[in-house]
C-alpha cells in the first residue's frame, strides 16, 4: 500500500538546513561570490545584490502588541 503522507519518515544523515551548520554553509557561499551578484527574494519576484543583505542579523524581539480574538484586535503586551 502506498504512503499517503500520514506516516512519519526518517532522514538519512544529519540535518544541515538549519542552525550553525547552515549558517556556516551560507557564509562560505557568500564569500565565494562577488558583491555585485544578485539573489532572488520574495518568492522569486525580486532580486537583491548580495552586498545589500544584512550580514549580521539580531534575534527577533517580541512585538509590542498581541492579537486577540480572531486577529481583529490587538492589545499591548
Amino acid at each position: 500500500m502506498a504512503n499517503r503522507g500520514t506516516k512519519k519518515g526518517s532522514s538519512k544523515g544529519d540535518d544541515n538546513w538549519t542552525g550553525k551548520k547552515f549558517k556556516s554553509y551560507v557564509n562560505k557561499l557568500l564569500k565565494s561570490v562577488s558583491d555585485n551578484a544578485t539573489v532572488s527574494v520574495g518568492r522569486g519576484t525580486g532580486r537583491v545584490k548580495i552586498k545589500d543583505i544584512k550580514k549580521k542579523g539580531g534575534e527577533r524581539k517580541k512585538s509590542k502588541y498581541v492579537s486577540t480574538g480572531r486577529g481583529t484586535k490587538r492589545k499591548k503586551r
